[in-house]
């Protein structure tokens, strides 16, 4: 056993030393290293998890630790460290002592010198010496407790020990490492230590290892040191890989080694490491020893193996109130409400007295508005225990209200304390900004200032997330302007806070620099600067992101892999999309559902329908999420009766709907063909009890009026008490759409007599009305009142405005309306060139779209279409070809929409030659393509291929109401009965059976042709 050498008039114990040693035990998701199980038939199997597992050396350390730690909302109950670190009170449990005869190995020995041979130190435990071979000065006095140190190797030690001890600063320890290395004693095993222990306190594991790895033989305390230093600073891995290092150089592990490296199992990866461990333990007989018994709970508990945590406090012989402590802690890290509450029932039966730690660990489980009634219970047996005026628990009990959703009861609670702390203040701010009070919690925040209580980093944390849940910026601002002036360094886990922060409060440039400057991100950290962009409509950004995460290989998890698919979706890039789903593959992510459901949705987005029901058919588990994921793809593609039929399937796989399923549905109803289906809904929606909520009332007004059904969409409106402005609005739109624009102007007036203010959405609904119905006087009245409310230089109303002095004929105040606006997009240069092509001033058009170019303002697909819709005869030939050579210049020319466009100008040009080439230069023909084709060719009069053309995309394409109009003239003009009675045979086979402009085009073909008696037969 390890002696330490001190002069006889010094009783001072190494226990004094490590007072100030904060807590090293923290949690970590850190990746451990895999020990590689010994060889052998032992197979332990373990599971547990406890909050912070015991990790000092001794009792006075462990009790100053524990006090110094405070309460994280977070965490499961703390242990009760001086419990569970009672070490038989022996001195000889931190330095035990051996006999010189049994130190014949190197690693058992300082020196080769007989008097340092005296004063070796001994790897082995006491624990695992037998009576015979006890050391002479301990054996006939098992229970003496020895308080004080044998004497230092050398006499300037124990004078330096002391000034290690009173050490407060980084440069001075250094200093005085170097002063111990210039002295000669940094083989001095008692001396090293001391400040192996100094730096351990200072946070320097490297100046920690470098004492440590100066010791030609170290002994088990030495060792025991610098676990706890890497430990303490969370580095799981390197702990485990030295704890193993020590057992390859044949040094035997005492019961503090087994307590501290314990500490580095923290997570599921470190499953294998632990029970490795725990074996060595059973091996040398000391699962009898109730403080590794609680650890390994602790460590299994935390290593998701709940069940050998079980098993392990089961076969405990004696229990203390730590070791229920422990056990609880471990369900309340599983969530097991029930398993906690019958363990604190056999506590009782037991005749266990809980201590304030028991009740902190219980409250721990109570997270969620559910569980309030239950959190109460626990409340009053507190209150009866005497433990509710502690502190620690009070605090506890703050933030149960907290995560039960009810700031007022943590209020209460807080009210009622008679002093406050930090982290008093704290719970209260996180209580009020998680349930969305986030300008109350502020308050709190500049009140505990007030009243002298400096904040500390989980307070700007807690303040931060309140400027964020109100999106203000500006406050948040002010905050991390206190936060550097204070000197508060910005972690990983504030400057998180900060990103999060400002992403909410729309200051995008802010956030990205607090993550450029953040000198260690997490995955926390991208996720974050990832979704801010995805979400943001930055979605280029949030793809070059991603990019280099993958150069810098973080790695990737389903959040980073979701804010990606996002962007794609936004970007509508298929073939970045696809790439994704290759790598979730690869990554084994595939089967999530939450991945499933945003790969979905990507390949909706990309219109990719296919691709989004292989992903959909082939999930393992499908949730509300992915049926209504689903859903809405159909309804977005126009797809209306695969929509219901996936809500049918839904419902046959019994999978309850909620309000984004409706929202989902009632967006498919978009004709008179599908108002069945919505009352349909709408009766659901009632029978659910949400025909109250503004979303789905909303849905329902404006599905009426997609409908057909402006007087259900008045009923769902009348029902209302107070209307929202949303629903005015959507009442206003449901006229507009059935082109009543006069029923419209009425809703408007008596939306103005109702108080309610009109917004932005209002207006443009109003102006809608206005140019249907042509009432000049009123328009120019609505003019007025948006110049009133501020909206007169808005840019999208601009935009509407000039479009109904357009449909008033007044291209003056139109241009006016363009002239006086303060800035000029895309939008509304749209406008004013749609307003002259509308007019046939191709001229005026062409003009305008070359001052745009000039103004540096790039047309857009629709701003080419109105060019070339006044390009409406051979005379403007020439114009036209001028914007196709500006459409080539742009690189649009493959685009579907504006090649569609081109052809049809050419067409109305009567230039089929052109309007052949645009037509083979569009990149993806769909039905509008060829029926751009079909009428150019009409125009100039070459049937034979209009009826050709129409004979050849039957294969692949589905014609419309123009297409067979097209081809129905042509025979009309031919005076082909049979070609003409094939084409009525295909249409009374499409959904135009019954169109009333097919009938009439079909009732002069057929009269064309003097073919009366099928004539006859249509009219009748």
């Amino acid at each position: 056993m390890e002696t330490v050498a001190s002069p006889a008039s010094h009783s001072w114990s190494i226990r004094n030393l490590d007072n100030r040693t904060p807590s090293c035990c923290a949690q970590s998701n850190l990746i451990s290293h895999n020990f590689t199980p010994p060889a052998g038939p032992l197979r332990i199997h373990a599971s547990i998890s406890l909050a912070s597992p015991p990790l000092c050396d001794n009792e006075d350390n462990a009790e100053s630790t524990f006090s110094r730690s405070s309460y994280s909302s977070s965490s499961p109950a703390l242990l009760n460290l001086q419990d569970v670190q009672r070490f038989d009170t022996h001195t000889e449990e931190l330095y035990p002592f051996s006999s010189p005869s049994r130190s014949s190995s190197p690693s058992s020995t300082l020196s080769s010198s007989d008097d340092e041979r005296n004063h070796a130190s001994s790897a082995r435990s006491p624990l695992l010496f037998s009576r015979k071979h006890r050391p002479k000065h301990s054996r006939g006095r098992p229970n003496e407790s020895i308080n004080t140190i044998p004497s230092f190797h050398h006499p300037n030690a124990q004078a330096l020990a002391e000034q290690v001890r009173n050490i407060g600063s980084l440069r001075e320890g250094l200093e005085m490492y170097s002063h111990v290395k210039d002295s000669g004693l940094d083989q001095d095993p008692y001396l090293a230590n001391c400040l192996i222990l100094m730096f351990h306190r200072l946070d320097d594991i490297h100046s920690a290892r470098a004492v440590f790895d100066a010791l030609k033989y170290p002994s088990v305390v030495s060792w025991n040191c610098i676990l706890r230093s890497y430990i303490k600073l969370k580095r799981f891995k390197e702990a485990l890989h030295l704890f193993r290092n020590m057992l390859q150089k044949g040094n035997n592990p005492n019961r503090v080694t087994f307590l501290t490296i314990l500490g580095a199992c923290t997570s599921p990866k470190n499953l294998v490491d632990g029970k490795w461990i725990h074996a060595y333990i059973y091996k040398h007989r000391m699962l009898k020893d109730i403080s590794i018994c609680n650890c390994l709970i602790t460590m299994y508990s935390r290593c998701g193996d709940l069940k050998e945590a079980v098993s392990i406090f089961k076969n405990m012989q004696n229990r203390t109130v730590v070791s229920w402590n422990a056990m609880i802690a471990a369900h309340c890290k599983h969530g097991n409400r029930k398993e906690v509450l019958d363990l604190f029932d056999r506590m009782q039966m037991e005749r266990m007295q809980p201590d304030q730690r028991t009740f902190v660990g219980m409250l721990s489980v109570f997270n969620s508005p559910e569980c309030l009634a239950e959190g109460k219970e626990l409340h009053n047996t507190i209150i009866d225990h005497g433990f509710h005026r502690e502190l620690i628990v009070a605090n506890a009990l703050i933030n149960m209200y907290s995560k039960c959703g009810s700031p007022d009861d943590a209020f209460m609670v807080f009210r009622q304390m008679e002093t406050h702390d930090v982290i008093s203040w704290t719970a209260m701010i996180e209580a009020y900004a998680e349930s969305g009070r986030g300008r109350e919690a502020l308050e709190f925040f500049y009140d505990m200032q007030d009243k002298g209580v400096k904040p500390n980093r989980v307070t700007f944390v807690s303040a931060l997330g309140a400027c964020a849940s109100l999106g203000d910026a500006e406050e948040g601002r002010a905050i991390h302007f206190q936060i550097n002036s204070l000197g508060v360094p910005i972690d990983v886990y504030l400057g998180n806070a900060l990103i999060y922060m400002y992403e909410k409060g729309c200051d995008l440039t802010a956030a990205r620099s607090v993550f450029d400057e953040m000198h260690v991100r997490d995955s926390v950290s991208w996720t974050i600067m990832l979704h801010a962009y995805a979400s943001s409509n930055h979605a280029a950004e949030a793809l070059e992101l991603f990019r280099v995460m993958q150069e810098k290989k973080i790695e990737l998890d389903k959040s980073h892999f979701i804010s990606a698919l996002d962007a794609c979706g936004l970007l509508s890039n298929l073939e970045v999309g696809k790439e994704l789903h290759e790598q979730i593959f690869k990554s084994g992510l595939l089967s999530d559902t939450a991945v499933g459901n945003a790969l979905m949705c990507m390949y909706g987005r990309c219109r990719a329908l296919n691709d989004a029901c292989a992903v959909f058919e082939n999930m393992h588990h499908r949730d509300v999420v992915s049926w209504n994921a689903m859903i809405n793809i159909f309804a977005n593609l126009g797809h209306s009766t695969d929509a219901f039929s996936c809500f049918s399937e839904m419902q046959a796989y019994r999978v309850l709907p909620n309000k984004l399923t409706f929202l989902a549905l009632l967006s498919a109803c978009t004709t008179a063909n599908a108002l069945l289906e919505g009352k349909t809904f709408h009766r659901k929606i009632v029978e659910l009890g949400c025909d109250r909520e503004d979303l789905l009332v909303n849905a329902l007004i404006r599905m009426y009026g997609q409908c057909g059904a402006v007087e259900d969409a008045l009923a769902v409106f009348d029902h209302l008490r107070n209307p929202p402005v949303s629903a005015w609005n959507f009442l206003i739109g449901a006229y507009c759409n059935g082109c009543n624009g006069k029923g419209a102007l009425n809703v408007f007036r008596r939306m103005q007599n109702s108080g309610r203010e009109p917004n932005k959405i209002t207006f443009l609904h109003v102006l809608k009305a206005c140019a249907m119905t042509g009432v000049q006087d009123y328009g120019k009245t609505v003019h007025e009142l948006i110049k009133e409310c501020g909206w007169g230089y808005d840019v999208v109303v601009g935009g509407a405005l000039i479009n109904m002095y357009s449909k008033f004929r007044d291209l003056e105040a139109a241009k006016e309306v363009f002239e006086n606006m303060e800035e000029q997009n895309v939008v509304s240069w749209t406008a004013m060139i749609d307003a002259y092509a509308n007019h046939g001033y191709h001229k005026e058009a062409v003009r305008l779209l070359e001052s745009m170019k000039q103004s540096n303002c790039e047309p857009n697909q629709i701003t080419l279409a109105s060019v070339l819709g006044s390009c409406v005869s051979p005379v403007a030939l020439e114009d036209a070809i001028s914007v196709h050579s500006y459409i080539i210049e742009l690189g649009l020319e493959s685009d579907t929409f504006v090649g569609n466009t081109l052809v049809g100008t050419y067409g109305r040009c009567q230039a089929i030659d052109h309007a052949y080439q645009a037509f083979h230069r569009i990149g993806e023909h769909d039905v509008v393509s060829w029926t751009a084709l079909m009428s150019a060719y009409l125009r100039c009069h070459k049937h034979e291929e209009v009826l050709q053309l129409f004979q050849y995309i039957q294969k692949d394409v589905q014609p419309n109401r123009v297409t067979f109009i097209c081809a129905v003239k042509s025979c009309t003009y031919m005076r082909d009965l049979a070609k003409g009675k094939e084409v009525h045979a295909k249409i009374m086979e499409s959904s135009y059976n019954s169109d009333i402009i097919l009938k009439q085009s079909l009732i002069d073909m057929y009269h064309s042709c003097g073919a009366y008696e099928e004539l006859y037969s249509l009219t009748s």
